[in-house]
């Protein structure tokens, strides 16, 4: 296949800029020809030595190739692209908001164009209806994604016969994978070596990280209050680790949190991996799990996540995990079925904990509802953690989440799973192009 892909530039480190990387090098490998359309590259034709070709995309001005050529008149850059390329197929890595403009231009040139969709809070909007209809092929990276999915169908199905193809058809669903060989556990005297090298202080007995980008999604401060209330409760000898690309919010998405650390009384606690790092570039892939392997949790107090890279790649490493009961935690987590969480706020899973959520808030634009985790059960999750070190208690959960992680997340059988949708993809007619029978329209 000829695939044109568009998402973070494969070079980046961001979770999409990985997440595409990972993919394009693996479909490169099998023999196919990939494209990739990287949001803000606006240079000529390169070609990576692992195989793709790394091509224009448009000035950045969040068009994500729908910036018009030679006026209003011109064709898309995504349209000069399809036409330039000729691809089999067209793949996006991004909100379904971003999307319409290729949807419009894969459609009217009769290029199939699939969408691997995140999905982080419920209920889909209804103002998304007309996006996903005329949409080719919906991929969702998560099995809430996907859920969300079959039930937006299912009420647009009542009043509109165009949606029953879902019905009959749901959309598939492929989880992020991780490069198990370098997120992976090391050795207790390793992790002390490591701890000492990275000038994490010796007496914190107990070390939690959070990878989390500095934005209201994240709400860590949620985490900051958490942690306070734990080291209250604690002989004081543990410590936090953030890694957020922006710390001091200079692209102002977040918070100053400097500052709320400052104010909390914490800064004898809590250090930042990255205060001097661009967010645009992050860390290379290695020093990223190091951040893992040093720890002894990975901690999120996240609205809601499409996926949960981070979290994977903490599992890889054999680390527990902690986080919020919405989005994709149940599925990371994996909780037995109809376990409730326990009177301290939070319940176990094969992986790590699962916190509950205090309450929910409408994100902007939509409305779409998040999961605010309680703060008081996310203290009461490291608590726990923390005790069981103290104790000296072997939890099981970091060498069951390794298991997991190699089991069902290796990239290798990702990116094949990704391939052979994709392939169906590129022969299977828009399925607003069959038409709608009598009994349907009835």
């Amino acid at each position: 296949m000829r695939i044109l892909w568009g998402s973070e530039q494969p070079t980046r480190q961001t979770g999409y800029g990985r997440v595409t990387r990972e993919l394009v090098k693996r479909f490169v490998a099998a023999g196919h020809e990939v494209f990739v359309m990287g949001w803000e590259y606006t240079g000529e034709d390169f070609k990576h030595e692992e195989g793709w070709t790394l091509v224009d995309c448009g000035i950045p001005n969040g068009k994500f190739g729908g910036e018009q050529i030679l006026g209003d008149k011109g064709p898309t850059i995504l349209e000069r692209n399809l036409d330039r390329y000729k691809p089999d197929i067209y793949v996006t890595l991004i909100d379904i908001w971003s999307i319409p403009h290729a949807i419009k231009s894969c459609n009217s040139a009769g290029i199939p164009f699939a969408a691997y969709l995140p999905i982080d809070g419920e209920p889909i909007p209804e103002a998304w209806g007309d996006i996903l209809k005329h949409l080719h092929t919906p991929l969702f990276m998560s099995e809430f994604g996907g859920e969300q999915f079959q039930e937006f169908a299912l009420t647009m199905a009542a009043t509109d016969p165009a949606w029953q193809h879902y019905l009959e058809n749901p959309a598939t669903v492929i989880p992020h994978g991780v490069d198990t060989e370098v997120f992976k556990p090391i050795s207790a005297d390793e992790k002390v070596a490591l701890r000492e090298q990275m000038n994490i202080p010796e007496h914190w007995e107990t070390v939690f990280v959070s990878v989390a980008r500095n934005v209201n999604r994240k709400q860590t401060p949620r985490l900051i209050e958490a942690f306070g209330r734990f080291l209250s409760r604690t002989d004081g000898n543990a410590g936090l680790i953030l890694h957020t690309g922006d710390p001091e919010n200079q692209w102002g998405q977040g918070w100053h949190l400097p500052s709320l650390i400052k104010r909390a009384g914490l800064e004898q606690n809590v250090i930042f991996s990255d205060i001097d790092s661009n967010p645009c570039l992050g860390i290379p892939t290695t020093d990223l799990a190091t951040l893992f392997q040093a720890a002894d949790a990975h901690i999120l107090a996240t609205g809601g996540e499409g996926f949960g890279l981070p979290t994977l790649e903490a599992m890889s490493c054999g680390i527990p995990i902690i986080v919020p009961d919405n989005s994709t935690g149940r599925e990371l987590i994996r909780p037995e079925e109809g376990n409730i969480h326990n009177n301290k706020g939070y319940l176990h899973g094969e992986n790590g904990i699962l916190v509950r959520c205090a309450t929910q808030i409408a994100g902007e634009g939509f409305g779409v509802q998040m999961g605010l985790v309680d703060i008081d059960g996310l203290a009461q999750a490291m608590l726990f953690i923390h005790g069981a070190k103290h104790n000296g208690n072997e939890l099981g959960m970091g060498e069951k989440a390794r298991i997991n992680a190699l089991e069902q997340y290796d990239w290798g059988s990702i990116a094949s799973r990704f391939l052979v949708r994709l392939e169906e993809a590129s022969k299977a007619p828009h399925h607003l192009s069959t038409p709608v029978s009598d009994e349907e329209e009835e």
